[in-house]
């Protein structure tokens, strides 16, 4: 028949290379790259009949079904390429919610199957020869309609929903269409090149490489799917109402593995631990999806709800288990967990995103014997799932209130300065600094927090009680994030001149961590407060960081000892070292501030030890202003 077969052949090494890829990379888990490696092994399957079909030694009556197998894959890849342009955006799950839409698109494709088996015995769309010898038949024009109404709808569709793709998506799988079907027409005009799967491949290729980007959607480290992958994945499946679970594990050590591990052994115990946690998963929900979220938490997403305590206690049992790769080194993973459903304990995609960054410093139990413990949502999950438009309403109505912890002065006898600490008001209860306040650092809302922390301070600050009171100044948390800009000194100059109050009546407290992080705009704006003529104290000082050489070299008038140091001595080891701490710290020019203290014995201990300041429930809760005044009038007389 003396077809040219070269582009045939070139489509075959393409699609094998694809295909290769596809699965080296796992890229096979949601709707579209399902529909995806179905068209690559739709274009494989009519490549090879299209090929086989043109060979003279065939009998005519295997030309014809080889043939009629090219021309119905060939269609069907139409079929599946339209499709999957719906699946790139919402449009999918509408058409998926009304079926008879979907029997619609299924229509065109069904008739020409029934054409093509009335073909064998009446030759409407194409018949062979002796010889062999190919022709078309008096109706062939229907194997080039069914081709081009997929084309001509998916177009359809593209306009009249162009706002549900992004411009590039649209543009690219417009490409990808006109690619699929231009080659058909030169193949009407040009019968014996056989290019038509030669560009069908290349329009997948094109796919993946701009539209299928393994880069956006798989962690190279462990091959799972990544967050961009969850986020489709609950998308998909919130815009048809289907219910479904969600594992959460949080692996807080496992960043740590690069300083156990040479980078290569690190990545191999990555794979290996996320092909473990994937068929684990599996074995209890042949459904479920396994995703990695860098740097340390593993997602697995499942259809069935009953099969989420199976999994969650599989998991734990693995994650008990070393795992170990060509290195002998044993690596414990330490973390949480916690099992969520949808839609019992959220209803958007952005609740359950923002919870799975966040629930491992929202959830206060921590394991003990390094190994996964059970965590129960369902007397928070409210709370936990809406912290985020719970704090975005109090920043935008300022309801934030601020209670202030009175500080004891030993040399004074007296209360002559107070910690502000902000409250957080939720359903005639507080929610926990300890819980908002990591959620607020990390979603980048402690700016707006400390702003409005300053303005109520600040305005107590300037009243009649306060100064009427005793108390000579107020602490005041700075955050990391206030901090980071550069232009905070002038804001804060800003607001101390409107409310009338001198620089002496404020010490700015900051954590030792912030202190110390190197940053230089940090390093400028703690050099610069201290220029401007503000006190500067320095919290937290015994957990972490501590490094006394380093702190003298800051700007830091107050010291305060975590409440860790003080818990702990009935030990009397921690005894001598706090003594001995609380000297050089005093021989550093610096005031000492215990804080944490609840019992007349360690204070009695601490004033016996030459500390400057205490601050604890032994003397007072932290208050409102109202009770903080009349605790001052009656114990500063």
């Amino acid at each position: 028949m003396n077809f040219i077969l070269y582009f045939d052949y070139a489509a075959i090494v393409i699609l094998a290379f694809q295909f290769f890829a596809v699965l080296m990379r796992k890229q096979t888990e949601g709707i579209n790259n399902k529909l995806y490696l179905i068209m690559l092994g739709l274009s494989f399957l009519a490549t090879t009949f299209d090929i086989v079909s043109s060979f003279d030694f065939v009998p005519l009556q295997g030309l014809t079904i080889l043939c009629s197998f090219y021309f119905l894959f060939r269609n069907t890849i139409a079929l599946f390429l339209f499709l999957y342009s719906l699946s790139l955006s919402k449009i999918y799950y509408e058409f998926q919610k009304k079926k008879y839409l979907f029997l619609l698109i299924l229509l065109p494709i069904t008739i020409y199957t029934v054409l093509l088996i009335v073909n064998f015995f009446y030759p409407l769309l194409f018949y062979y020869e002796s010889g062999p010898a190919f022709f078309r038949g008096a109706h062939a024009w229907i194997t080039y309609t069914v081709g081009y109404t997929y084309f001509f709808g998916g177009l359809f569709i593209f306009f009249r929903f162009r706002n549900n793709y992004s411009k590039s998506k649209l543009v690219l799988i417009a490409l990808a269409l006109i690619m699929q079907t231009s080659s058909s027409v030169f193949q009407i005009f040009f019968s014996k090149v056989l290019v038509e799967m030669f560009f069908s491949a290349l329009s997948l290729l094109f796919l993946s490489v701009f539209v299928e980007k393994a880069e956006d959607y798989i962690d190279y480290r462990t091959m799972l799917p990544n967050t961009n992958s969850f986020h489709d994945f609950i998308k998909r499946n919130i815009e048809v109402k289907h219910p479904f679970s969600v594992y959460i594990m949080h692996l807080s050590n496992l960043p740590n593995i690069y300083n156990v591990y040479t980078y290569d052994d690190a990545i191999a115990y990555l794979r290996l631990l996320g092909n473990r946690i994937t068929s684990t998963a599996k074995g209890s929900d042949p459904k479920a999806v396994s995703y990695f979220f860098d740097p340390d938490s593993f997602v697995i997403a499942f259809p069935n709800k009953e099969n989420g305590k199976k999994i969650q206690s599989e998991i734990t049992l693995l994650l008990r288990t070393f795992i170990y790769t060509k290195n002998p080194q044993p690596f414990h993973l330490e973390g949480k967990d916690i099992l969520v459903h949808y839609p019992q304990d959220f209803q958007v995609p952005g609740q359950i995103l923002t919870f799975i960054a966040s629930f491992y410093s929202l959830l206060s139990n921590t394991s003990a014997n390094g190994v996964l413990s059970q965590t129960s949502v369902q007397n928070q999950n409210h709370l936990l799932f809406n912290l985020e438009m719970i704090l975005d309403d109090a920043i935008k109505n300022k309801t934030f209130e601020m209670y202030y912890q009175p500080i004891f002065s030993i040399k004074e006898n007296k209360f002559l300065s107070t910690e502000a600490l902000v409250r957080l008001p939720y359903n005639g209860k507080f929610i926990s600094p300890a819980l908002f306040i990591p959620f607020a650092e990390r979603f980048g809302k402690m700016n707006q927090i400390g702003n409005i922390i300053l303005d109520k301070t600040f305005a107590f600050i300037r009243s009649e009680e306060y100064h009427s009171s005793g108390i000579q100044y107020t602490n005041i948390n700075l955050s990391i994030t206030q901090l980071l800009d550069e232009k905070f000194i002038e804001r804060l100059e800003d607001k101390r001149m409107e409310n009338h109050l001198d620089r002496s009546e404020i010490c700015l407290e900051l954590t030792e961590g912030v202190a110390i992080s190197g940053d230089k705009t940090i390093e400028g704006n703690i050099y610069g407060l201290n220029e401007a003529g503000y006190h500067i104290s320095l919290d937290d000082f015994g957990v972490g960081y501590s490094n006394i050489a380093r702190l003298t070299k800051l700007p830091v008038s107050l010291l305060k000892f975590d409440k860790s140091l003080v818990d702990q001595l009935n030990d009397s080891h921690i005894k001598s070292f706090l003594i001995s701490l609380i000297q050089i710290v005093k021989d550093f020019g610096m005031e000492v501030l215990v804080e944490g203290v609840e019992t007349k014995e360690n204070a009695d201990f601490l004033k016996e030890h030459d500390a400057d300041k205490i601050q604890g429930f032994y003397y007072s809760k932290p208050l409102c202003e109202k009770d903080l005044i009349e605790f001052l009038k009656q114990h500063n007389q």
